[in-house]
């Protein structure tokens, strides 16, 4: 994707990734513990990084959610154990959907100092 990426940026626009699957592993793979889910989540993030290499991070959004989920909420990996993950992304701009009663207090993660320099 890194050729994609940098061609994005190169006809002025702005690269945008869509990841979902980055906050929604855990509830999809039920038989992993946060710690497998959260190495399983650092390694797809150093593989991004790896693509974004050549890209400034002014020039990147990236994009996690919770996905479309009319259910119980009560699967889901807490915002505190994704959050130092998430902030180390060569993104200059962060998008995290949280719009449900499950986590509407979790918002609070980015209040620590320590979470705002990447060590949540």
């Amino acid at each position: 994707m890194r050729e994609e990426y940098e061609a994005i940026v190169a006809a002025g626009f702005q690269v945008q990734i869509d990841d979902p699957r980055l906050a929604m592993h855990y509830m999809l793979t039920p038989d992993e513990d946060v710690a497998q889910a959260r190495g399983w989540a650092w390694r797809r993030v150093e593989i991004l990084n790896h693509a974004l290499r050549n890209v400034a991070p002014e020039q990147v959004r990236h994009h996690t959610c919770y996905g479309i989920n009319m259910g119980p909420r009560t699967s889901d990996m807490e915002l505190k154990h994704l959050a130092d993950i998430i902030v180390t992304i060569r993104a200059g701009f962060y998008s995290f959907e949280m719009a449900n009663p499950r986590h509407e207090h979790e918002w609070r993660v980015w209040s620590t100092s320590s979470c705002r320099t990447a060590r949540c």
